[in-house]
């Protein structure tokens, strides 16, 4: 749990939080980033009661709140302090002070009916409309503003880019994403997070467009930039899981295979083992062996899954089931027959208890299946 120093004076305090708040972030922690930032705010409040922080100060740290919301999927928090910020642009008299928090207050309203990079997949017209226009104006009002170079209009144009990809309108994505890019290669360079992330979804952009090469082009760049720069556990995690996946779909096995053994190392050495992303990991690579022929090493795998599986979620758990159900199959392709057996009987406790019929037949005809077996 994220607390303030009570000791400290509330700009130390800010400070300190901030650091923290870096953290989380790099390590995609959103609720403890959303702690950091609801604490920096009760903060601030305090200086702009003492009269120490000005109105700006106080929108400025709304708006952050409304951000972290956003970025946590956390949609209707988000909109709220979008609108606080809003109503504190009331007591604001300087026009130069009020055209600059407008722009972010228009951008923080339309970063809050985003919610998510595929939020705008599900909506009709009219919402992907107003997600549209709400960005063009915050695009505006910022480049005047701040200027055209500014890194909130980067910001702007990456999820105008966003936006784009819903609607499948990938060269129009990519020219947003591109533009936002070079905003920030020249303001914070190219091993800044945010500026390899753009990378990273250019090149998704890319593999959405059945661009293939060009999409492993760029994420196998921005993989073996973030291996180097060893500061950015989570997106490396995630870059090279989506990496593995484009490496498969080629018939780059063994290559996917390597690039999923760096996911899961990075998720233990940063995180430890009772992260979900170890579980999945370790299970995208008991899949890959078991497609490569190397049941053995799927099986170890797969009994580190299980394992995990049960800490995370509990021996009844669905996610236990599946993943005994998984390693029955293995052991009855290796004609260990009594290990199949033990794992499809539990299995099968398990999807029963859940009601889960059509799984529950098909380990029933595996069991079946290995009383045949057993009769030879």
């Amino acid at each position: 749990q994220v607390m303030s120093d009570a000791v400290l004076h509330p700009l130390e305090d800010i400070a300190r939080l901030e650091e923290e708040r870096t953290n989380f972030e790099q390590l995609g922690d959103f609720d403890s980033v959303i702690e950091c930032t609801i604490q920096q705010l009760a903060l601030w409040k305090v200086l702009y009661g003492l009269d120490e922080a000005s109105v700006e100060e106080l929108v400025d740290a709304h708006l952050r709140l409304s951000k972290a919301y956003a970025a946590g999927k956390y949609r209707q928090q988000a909109a709220e302090h979008a609108k606080r910020g809003r109503i504190l642009l009331e007591r604001v008299f300087d026009d130069g002070v009020s055209s600059r928090l407008t722009a972010q207050v228009l951008a923080a309203e339309a970063f809050a009916l985003m919610e998510t990079p595929d939020s705008t997949e599900t909506r009709g017209p009219a919402a992907v409309a107003r997600v549209s226009d709400l960005l063009q104006k915050a695009l505006r009002a910022t480049q005047e503003a701040f200027g055209e170079q500014d890194l909130r209009v980067a910001e702007i144009l990456e999820n105008q880019g966003v936006v784009a990809t819903s609607q499948q309108q990938y060269a129009e994505a990519l020219g947003k994403i591109s533009e936002a890019w070079e905003i920030r290669e020249a303001a914070v360079g190219k091993d800044n997070e945010q500026t390899l992330k753009l990378s990273i979804q250019m090149a998704h952009v890319h593999s959405l467009a059945g661009e293939i090469q060009d999409a492993l082009r760029l994420q196998e760049a921005a993989v073996a930039r973030l291996r180097t720069l060893d500061r950015f556990p989570a997106l490396l995690t995630a870059a090279a899981q989506r990496l593995a996946e484009w490496q498969e779909q080629v018939g780059r096995d063994h290559d996917a295979l390597q690039t999923l053994e760096v996911a899961e190392k990075v998720v233990v050495d940063n995180c430890g083992l009772d992260d979900p992303r170890a579980a999945k990991a370790k299970r995208d690579i008991a899949l890959l062996h078991l497609k490569l022929g190397d049941h053995q090493a799927a099986l170890k795998y797969l009994a580190d899954v299980e394992y995990l599986e049960r800490r995370l979620h509990g021996a009844s758990s669905l996610a236990v089931g599946r993943t005994l159900k998984a390693l029955g199959t293995v052991y009855m392709v290796s004609s260990n027959v009594a290990e199949a057996e033990n794992c499809f009987v539990g299995a099968l406790a398990i999807f029963e208890s859940h009601q889960k019929t059509q799984v529950v037949e098909e380990i029933k005809a595996k069991l079946h299946h290995l009383e045949v077996l057993k009769g030879h």
